[in-house]
């Protein structure tokens, strides 16, 4: 039954990065934060990730810059960094 209960709780450094983001922007649920808390109780990289992102979003709101970066390089950008991520199964 533990084994059942963590596995359900264990998510990806995809997953935890994809938390880490989407906390800045809107409240977790419940379920999320648990998710989010054992995964980075257990994961330093992902702990560093949530620090630098940190620095980033409140040194964005400091600066008040407004950067127009096109959807294409977005969208580019994107695939070049979820190839680079390990992969996650």
């Amino acid at each position: 039954m533990k084994r059942k209960v963590m596995r359900s709780l264990m998510i990806s450094c995809l997953k935890a990065t994809e938390l880490i983001e989407k906390k800045s922007l809107m409240p977790l649920s419940w379920i999320e934060k648990i998710k989010l808390k054992v995964h980075l109780s257990l994961c330093d990289l992902c702990v560093h990730y949530e620090h630098q992102s940190k620095v980033i979003d409140d040194w964005m709101k400091t600066e008040k810059t407004d950067i127009n970066i096109p959807v294409s390089d977005t969208n580019a950008l994107q695939q070049r960094i979820l190839k680079s991520l390990p992969s996650q199964e």
